[in-house]
């Protein structure tokens, strides 16, 4: 019979030595096999990268019968488990397979489509060990269409990354021959660092301007529409990710399978943490007041309950107009007639352009599926007060004026919220970031026409006003990770009264204390004098000192700030507007990335390259 690969069985390398249990759970027991009981080994895939959603499968593709085909030597026994989730039992799962085979079998599953995962168990008999070759999840029945892949991956100086996953990338259209003429990689290369013998047939790289993420993937998807050679998806990847490949080619198939109705799907991978594998932190994002954050996120994938759990997202938040949803751009394919339909993305450099191009596509379904995601740094720590308190408020104030309906209603909340929290937790380094955001937020769409390099390093020097210390003390740091966030009732009435310690006289004020550099909880700044506030990460800490002069002036700039911002809203949300159908063609990226500045030359030292 021919049969169709969905999924191939993953079996984990030694990278993944620590987290086996993401492939596969073994035991030793008992069973009755080959004619009698004896101590056996058993090896259950009921695992992140293993377990079939068969339910979710059936409903966004149009699959026939589904198989189970293993190449396997040696005498085994197989059952077949589905599993459904239940809240008042729990799982309840039924045994739909349970035979013995000799050598490589293709299993037929009944009733596939009723259970939202299906695993398999393999038993073998201690003393008579079997070698596992390969195995799949199989159809019977033909793909709707052949899409071609085009796998574009933005980096900034991250050649550690970048060279890893094109090795790895390498090796796995070495040992998928079939997929030869279906997958390939292009790179934007924005810190221009990346040597030029990485180019084969099939990477391309090309040295790109510093645009951001928004500029290194949009110069990657131009390259892909002008080679013109017939890729029918596009899949954003970041830089600084481990991958299984195996992502790719689940991401390939499910797009050939994709109903008709749903054929424009995107296909967005996980963000799995790269620090602690089983830790899932992310998947489709949904709106949330200000900005966009997961529907579910912080699961333990080494748990099959939680690997089911991550499959769950309900149909209906994305047919629900109130809702808008978007894949992050760490594993995010879209079908590549979009650009087409809807023109390139926005010149956001970073911080929503990801959201902006899903907030723009509303109304396609955003498909999650165990088995594709990539590892993720987690961002705790990592982001930077400029990307926190400038990138973000300026892009998403304009991404909300875009799409949200009665956003001049509720902006000033936002704004508020943010700059109350900076006050309260002494961060004046950052108001000045977020000041300089609104205002260039009142300056409109020509901020998005700026040189982005000069742009950036403008952001960055206005953001050296907060010096940092080191702290070599691990006791020290240990203290502030897990020290008690709690502010004594007196002190918060006293807080509260005295316009959150502006008018408090000074010998109520405790002489210092500590807090963290994420997710800053205000309630470790209430009557302090002076706060270290440490970061994990690095290892180091700045001291904020409450200032009164300060904190009045900061006021009366802000107030100013917001009026303008008021009384312009009409102007600016019409501007953006026009500017938007600007920013999403190809003669403004053109000129954006100073392409018609790029010497022929490079660009024919990458094409040899490749051919070579």
């Amino acid at each position: 019979m021919e049969l169709n690969r969905i999924a191939n069985i993953v079996m984990p390398t030694s990278e993944y030595v620590d987290y086996s249990n993401l492939f596969l759970n073994k035991e030793e027991g008992e069973c009755y096999f080959n004619g009698y009981l004896q101590k056996v080994n058993i090896y259950k895939f009921n695992t992140w990268m293993n377990l079939f959603a068969a339910k979710k499968y059936y409903y966004y593709c149009d699959l026939g019968n589904i198989y189970l085909k293993l190449n396997i030597e040696g005498k085994y026994k197989v059952t077949v488990t589905g599993v459904n989730r239940n809240v008042a039992f729990g799982n309840i799962s039924d045994v739909l397979v349970d035979e013995e085979f000799d050598n490589s079998a293709t299993i037929e599953i009944p009733n596939a489509d009723k259970y939202e995962g299906l695993y398999f168990t393999i038993i073998e008999a201690i003393n008579s060990p079997i070698k596992f070759i390969d195995g799949a999840w199989c159809t019977d029945k033909e793909p709707q269409r052949e899409n071609k892949l085009a796998i574009v991956t933005c980096t900034f100086k991250r050649e550690d990354f970048v060279t890893k996953n094109i090795k790895k990338f390498e090796k796995f259209k070495q040992e998928n021959p079939d997929l030869q003429d279906k997958i390939y990689m292009f790179i934007s290369d924005n810190g221009k660092t990346l040597p030029k013998t990485l180019n084969s047939e099939n990477v391309t790289i090309y040295p790109n301007m510093n645009a951001g993420g928004a500029g290194g993937f949009t110069r990657g998807l131009m390259e892909v529409i002008k080679l013109n050679q017939g890729f029918t998806r596009v899949l954003f990847m970041d830089d600084d990710v481990e991958i299984c490949p195996e992502s790719f080619y689940r991401t390939l198939t499910i797009s050939n399978y994709l109903k008709y109705e749903y054929k424009q799907s995107f296909i967005h991978g996980a963000m799995l943490n790269i620090y602690r594998k089983n830790h899932w932190m992310g998947s489709c994002s949904i709106n949330r007041g200000f900005w966009a954050g997961s529907y579910m996120f912080n699961l333990d994938i080494a748990m099959q309950d939680d690997v089911l759990k991550s499959n769950d997202i309900p149909v209906e938040i994305f047919e629900d107009k109130s809702i808008r949803n978007d894949s992050a751009w760490w594993y995010c394919c879209y079908d590549i007639a979009l650009a087409y339909q809807k023109g390139l993305p926005v010149p956001v450099f970073f911080r929503g352009d990801d959201t902006e191009w899903g907030w723009r596509n509303k109304g396609l379904h955003h498909i999650t599926m165990n088995g594709i995601g990539i590892w993720h740094f987690p961002f705790d720590y990592r982001e930077s007060k400029s990307t926190r308190f400038y990138y973000t408020y300026r892009n998403v104030f304009m991404l909300n004026s875009l799409y949200t309906p009665n956003f001049k209603k509720t902006y000033k909340k936002h704004l508020k919220s943010c700059f109350r929290h900076l006050c309260k937790t002494y961060d004046y380094a950052s108001l000045e970031l977020y000041f300089k955001a609104l205002e260039d937020i009142l300056r409109g769409s020509d901020v998005y026409r700026e040189n982005p390099q000069q742009q950036l390093l403008n952001i960055i020097n206005l953001g050296k006003k907060a010096v940092y210390y080191d702290c070599y003390n691990e006791e020290e740091l240990n203290h502030a990770k897990f020290h008690r966030v709690h502010a004594k009732k007196w002190r918060k009435f006293v807080w509260n009264i005295t316009q959150k310690g502006l008018f408090c006289p000074k010998f109520l004020f405790k002489r210092r204390g500590v807090s963290l550099d994420f997710c800053t909880p205000a309630e470790d700044f209430i009557l302090v004098k002076e706060v270290k506030v440490y970061n994990l990460l690095t290892k180091k800490y700045e001291i904020r000192k409450f200032d009164r002069k300060k904190i009045i002036n900061y006021k009366k700039e802000f107030n100013k700030l917001l009026k303008e911002v008021d009384k312009n809203y009409d102007k600016l949300h019409s501007d953006f507007v026009e500017a938007h159908k600007e920013f999403t063609t190809f003669e403004f990226w053109e000129k954006y990335l100073e392409l018609d500045k790029v010497k022929n030359k490079e660009l024919q030292e990458v094409y040899q390259c490749q051919k070579a």
